[in-house]
């Protein structure tokens, strides 16, 4: 985790305006039962409050899961839960929204990990 180089890299007048928001992975998951697991680690917290002084956004975004798009589409069946542990913890660290990135899923991580917690 080296969030000072970056932020010495954003901080440019040269490329600050070009940099509205930033995507991080920061110890979210999706369980193999389609819920949110995780926490937000302290290093990416103390990085989103360096993002903000700079005016720039930061997104949480959730690990592969168990590579399988099995699990997101658990996850989206959930209207209920789901949904608040998004919001929960996207507000409790002042995160602007969720990037869920389906691409890795898409063609099973190629041989990635096995099950992934509860």
């Amino acid at each position: 985790n080296n969030w000072p180089l970056v932020i010495q890299q954003i901080n440019r007048t040269d490329r600050l305006p070009m940099v509205t928001t930033v995507q991080t992975y920061c110890g979210w998951d999706i369980s193999d039962a389609g819920t949110i697991i995780g926490s937000t680690s302290a290093s990416c917290t103390a990085f989103f409050a360096q993002l903000r002084r700079l005016g720039v956004h930061a997104e949480l975004a959730t690990g592969a899961g168990n590579c399988s798009i099995a699990t997101y589409r658990k996850l989206w069946a959930d209207t209920t839960e789901s949904p608040q542990v998004l919001l929960k913890a996207a507000l409790l660290v002042n995160a602007s929204g969720w990037n869920i990135d389906l691409e890795p899923q898409a063609n099973n991580c190629k041989g990635g990990p096995g099950d992934i917690g509860g």
